[in-house]
């Protein structure tokens, strides 16, 4: 399974007009403490959209679904 952090970044783009790149996604992610380095949330962000996580991670589900408004799951995961 990927997340698929590019289409809800676009998909965002398109709806509010604000840009988000994957490295501030990163660094949002780093100030709320789902990860303690810019380095390792970078990491987490590719290893999803990879395609090579075995698992989900929920709580950065749980935060793309709280920074994005986003209600429906399959927005978030590829399947």
């Amino acid at each position: 399974m990927k997340i698929s952090i590019k289409a809800i970044l676009e998909a965002h783009k398109a709806r509010t007009g604000e840009t988000v790149s994957q490295n501030a996604l990163a660094r949002e992610m780093t100030a709320k403490g789902l990860f303690c380095s810019f380095a390792s949330a970078r990491g987490m962000i590719y290893y999803n959209t990879s395609g090579k996580a075995k698992s989900l991670d929920i709580e950065m589900i749980e935060f793309l679904k709280r920074r994005f408004d986003i209600t429906d799951m399959n927005q978030i995961i590829e399947q």
